[in-house]
């Protein structure tokens, strides 16, 4: 893309709520406007070529981030299960306490039991948590080991219950 000129009559691009303005930009000390340095409206140096050709790749290579909308899909429903604020509790509680029961977890985080175990089952049927039976006892953790890295990155740390890796 070339430069744009320094129009006195159209708003500046502070004033239109965009940030395209140059490096070498500067305000003129009077009207605090930004005084932009001018060109000419044709020339072609080297470095503009060298611009737009960057931005073609950089076009190309957000297009093939999105060629994948089945995986899109799936960090979509990630993140939306990540979104909610009981669903992040208990996943964070699952992180640090693997292998709690439904009514341990409930207590841990706030939550009734039929509330536990109805964002239990979503976070189930997305495929994030798993249930192992002890008995008569269901014991949940995390399954999805996207979201274990995830939690990993926000902070999220392990106590001694829960398996090194």
């Amino acid at each position: 893309m070339g430069s744009k000129l320094n129009d006195d009559s159209s708003p500046s691009a502070a004033a239109r709520g965009c940030d395209d303005e140059p490096m070498n930009a500067a305000a003129d000390g009077v009207s605090g406007r930004t005084v932009r340095p001018r060109s000419d409206v044709g020339s072609h140096d080297a470095d503009a070529m060298t611009s737009s050709d960057d931005d073609d790749q950089r076009s190309e290579q957000a297009r093939r981030a999105l060629t994948s909308a089945s995986e899109i899909q799936v960090w979509a429903i990630r993140f939306g299960l990540l979104g909610d604020e009981n669903r992040l509790k208990i996943l964070l509680a699952l992180h640090r306490a693997p292998g709690i029961t439904v009514g341990d977890l409930a207590a841990a985080v706030g939550m009734s039991d039929n509330a536990a175990s109805h964002a239990l089952s979503a976070l189930r049927v997305a495929g994030v948590v798993a249930a192992d039976r002890d008995g008569r006892y269901r014991r949940w953790s995390i399954a999805d080991r996207e979201i274990h890295d995830i939690l990993h990155a926000v902070g999220a740390s392990h106590s001694v219950l829960h398996p090194q890796h």
